[in-house]
């Protein structure tokens, strides 16, 4: 298993689940899968 780190950068305002997760540093997210194109990335996240 390979393990994936990366950081993402948003506008505030724009993402309400990211908006939490900037108002509540302690809170994790855990990604249950990744999928991953050139143009695009989805997860499903628990």
């Amino acid at each position: 298993m390979r393990e994936l780190v990366f950081a993402l950068e948003y506008e505030p305002g724009c993402n309400r689940v990211a908006d939490a997760l900037a108002d509540h540093p302690d809170a994790r997210v855990r990604s249950l899968s990744l999928h991953a194109t050139a143009e695009r990335l989805w997860r499903v996240d628990h």
